[in-house]
């Protein structure tokens, strides 16, 4: 066995029949659901100590960022928001953490315009990169074969669910945010664009979206399911466009006998991983692959100068 570094983005090659894709850049925020977990006084006194800290920990994260004027409810509105998709990396990550941040802020106005403009940029990002694929498709029309940007979200999000990009529930999402956007920016004396509440739905449809399109947890038909605690693509999947494009770029490909190293600095963790690079060039199944993780995870020796 020779240990070898495994870089995102290294293309399958002639001799990798026993290795799969694993998913490696990911974003997600999980402090909302830490908040929102509460403290039971039957715990054990360390665990339940630990919590407390780590919570306080949070809070004061949080106001250091948002400043502590009304600082009680900016916390309330942070947690009202739920945890940030888990969603393989790319620009939208950025751009819905200022979402989220401007409804913590209680910016409610700029969190629904924003995760409406949002929308309409996956609908565009989602066209434009995955149209080559689907050129001979029945639905792709002249005007997605070539227009440079979209605005019309009901074409766009019809072709999307016709491509198979989309399913029922995130159309419908898609379909609800299209109708908030409409109403937020074209004035309607009805509908209360500033209100907290309709904020937090555009919000929170933006985040359903990010993350039934974009993440980086298990999904049926694209995933090993059988691999608990990491998620490896399955080798049929590789030829699906939105696979193809948005997450083997984020994967590296690696065999069961891949091994992860993490080294701290400063209170932040940095993880690594390495492959066996004599690993057998047979074609195994994905079934195999899930056999074996198990069995030879871990037995690479890495030496790390």
């Amino acid at each position: 066995m020779r240990a070898e570094a495994a870089h995102v983005g290294r293309l399958r090659g002639s001799s990798d029949g026993g290795r799969r894709y694993r998913i490696v850049e990911v974003g997600f925020d999980t402090r909302a659901t830490l908040l929102s977990t509460d403290v039971e006084d039957g715990w054990e006194p360390a665990v339940r100590q630990q919590w407390i800290e780590n919570k306080e920990g949070i809070v004061k994260g949080l106001l250091d960022e948002y400043g502590p004027r009304d600082g009680d409810r900016k916390v309330d509105d942070f947690v009202a928001l739920g945890p940030a998709p888990w969603s393989i990396v790319a620009e939208h990550n950025t751009l819905l953490a200022q979402v989220r941040s401007a409804f913590a802020l209680g910016a409610y106005y700029p969190a629904l315009v924003g995760a409406a403009a949002l929308g309409e940029r996956l609908l565009n990002e989602l066209v434009l990169t995955l149209r080559e694929d689907y050129l001979t498709h029945p639905s792709t029309s002249r005007r997605i074969r070539a227009a440079a940007s979209f605005t019309d979200w009901p074409h766009t999000i019809e072709v999307l669910h016709a491509w198979g990009v989309l399913d029922d529930a995130t159309k419908d999402r898609f379909e609800s945010l299209k109708t908030m956007r409409h109403e937020s920016v074209h004035y309607t004396s009805t509908f209360a664009s500033g209100a907290r509440d309709v904020a937090l739905a555009a919000v929170t449809l933006a985040q359903q979206i990010v993350s039934s399109v974009f993440s980086g947890l298990y999904r049926p038909g694209i995933t090993i399911n059988e691999l608990a605690g990491l998620v490896v693509i399955r080798r049929t999947a590789e030829e699906i466009p939105l696979v193809k494009r948005f997450l083997l770029p984020r994967s590296v490909l690696v065999s069961p006998r891949h091994t992860v190293e993490i080294q701290r600095h400063d209170s932040v963790a940095y993880w690594s991983l390495y492959d066996d690079a004599e690993y057998p060039t047979e074609d195994i199944d994905d079934a195999e692959y899930a056999r074996r993780y198990p069995l030879e995870a871990g037995q690479l020796a890495i030496n790390v100068d």
